[in-house]
């Protein structure tokens, strides 16, 4: 996708001040995105959403779930205009100051630390108020994520194959026995070190807030798992306790497959959501290899 220009955004129209230059961020991969640097010295950030479909969704998500993050005590940039008749669609967001956190992976101690922060996020983002959010829920109980999966399933076609289709029966079969006893939560949908924000070495916001909805406890736990331990393997063996621990969480072998179901499940949700046959292809592999953990 082009670099973001002015005629694209016509910032003049938008926030009344002439944009002096475009930076493109080192996150937020699915969107096109930019800061944008104001005569005033303003710093805003400049999104093209990449499904336009989806545009509205993510203006609703913008507009309502910021707040209950900023009660909770987690920082994360508000929705400050949209224009939905250009295409792509343009949002304007808060400018938050850092960079990705996935960097921190790079190095031990500060990978220690990230997993530390990351996991100290979970229990805020449990207190956070669901109010009337209309997010989705299928992740929320486990007769509406067994519903889906199957759905999935057959989605998925013959991207999977008939071993593969048994695991996911047995997956099926074993989520109501599984599912602990906790109160859906308000989940990021994408937790994971790429979409939180660092200064220096802290944490300092999640971005990223798509993806966002209701869900069981466990869910951004196994995400970030998930994200960790396939793109980073020997980093995770030892970060993984540390997030578990400033999570609250123990780690039980119930805990264990619970969190794996969750994984396979994710993963072929992804499959099914996948916009062309190659990302489809991409998310079939990942899926066999993650049941391959097991």
């Amino acid at each position: 996708m082009a670099a973001l220009t002015y005629a694209d955004a016509a910032p003049g129209e938008v926030l009344g001040e002439r944009v002096v230059q475009f930076v493109p961020c080192r996150w937020g991969f699915t969107n096109d995105t930019a800061v944008a640097t104001l005569a005033s010295g303003r710093r805003v950030v400049f999104q093209r959403v990449a499904h336009p479909e989806r545009a509205q969704i993510l203006v609703r998500l913008l507009q309502t779930i910021p707040p209950h993050l900023t009660a909770a005590g987690i920082q994360t940039p508000h929705l400050l205009h949209a224009d939905l008749s250009l295409r792509p669609p343009l949002l304007i967001r808060e400018y938050v100051p850092g960079e990705s956190a996935n960097h921190m992976l790079d190095m031990a101690a500060s990978a220690v630390s990230l997993a530390r922060q990351m996991g100290a996020l979970l229990p805020l983002l449990a207190q956070a108020s669901l109010g009337q959010l209309a997010l989705d829920r299928t992740w929320a109980r486990p007769d509406m994520l067994a519903a889906s999966t199957r759905s999935w399933i057959r989605e998925s076609g013959g991207l999977l194959s008939d071993s593969l289709k048994d695991v996911l029966g047995g997956v099926i079969a074993e989520l109501a026995e599984s599912w602990p006893e906790d109160q859906p939560v308000l989940a990021h949908g994408d937790f994971c070190p790429v979409n939180a924000i660092v200064e220096g070495d802290r944490v300092v916001a999640l971005v990223d807030l798509e993806l966002a909805r209701i869900a069981t406890g466990s869910f951004d736990v196994a995400w970030w798992g998930w994200v960790v331990r396939y793109h980073h393997p020997e980093r995770w063996k030892v970060i993984w306790p540390a997030f578990l621990e400033a999570a609250g969480i123990v780690d039980t072998p119930q805990f264990r497959r619970h969190t794996s179901m969750l994984q396979i499940l994710r993963c072929l949700e992804l499959l099914a959501d996948s916009a062309t046959p190659g990302q489809a292809q991409g998310w079939a592999e990942r899926l066999e290899a993650t049941v391959g953990w097991e």
